[in-house]
């Protein structure tokens, strides 16, 4: 706990739970870890980047009984449902490459029903969807711009939504 005591500026992430079929073995090793790193980030104060593959909203429900922290769900791809249920305990949504490739009436239900005020922009540079496929930061102007033209608001506005959200997380006044 002290070195996150002398570092001040750290996030704690990726924390999570991977369920995908190559990572399904050692679930309870990573169940264990969670638990741990969330305990962690809750204790002092750090803002989390949550990593959640096929855990069956475990993570979820984890974090809402225990009300630990706050953070962003990095590389959202679930339903409204479940991003809604995020954003009411506090979280912020990633936004991807993932999320806006191939939109589907699920993807625009979503798209159109989260709180704007908990949405963040992410690139997950320096891979793109598939591994062969090489993102850099700056891969985020597209992101906004396709995100501007689905909420048919000017890229400006989602630069300002998405840097307000960003101050905010890290408890900035806005």
């Amino acid at each position: 706990m002290s070195w996150l005591s002398d570092n001040t500026s750290l996030a704690l992430g990726e924390i999570g739970l991977d369920g995908s079929p190559a990572r399904r073995g050692n679930l309870l090793l990573q169940w264990d870890a969670f638990v741990r790193q969330v305990a962690l980030a809750h204790e002092g104060d750090r803002v989390m980047s949550l990593h959640l593959v096929n855990d069956d909203e475990r993570g979820y429900q984890w974090i809402r009984q225990h009300r630990n922290s706050r953070g962003i769900v990095h590389g959202f791809t679930g339903s409204l449902k479940q991003a809604l249920g995020w954003q009411a305990l506090g979280f912020y949504i990633g936004i991807g490459e993932r999320l806006l490739s191939n939109m589907t009436d699920k993807r625009q239900q979503l798209l159109n029903g989260l709180d704007k005020s908990l949405v963040l922009l992410e690139t997950d540079a320096p891979y793109g969807i598939s591994l062969d496929e090489m993102r850099t930061p700056d891969s985020v102007v597209t992101l906004g711009q396709q995100l501007a033209l689905f909420w048919n608001v000017s890229v400006l506005d989602v630069e300002m939504i998405c840097q307000n959200n960003w101050l905010r997380l890290w408890g900035k006044n806005v």
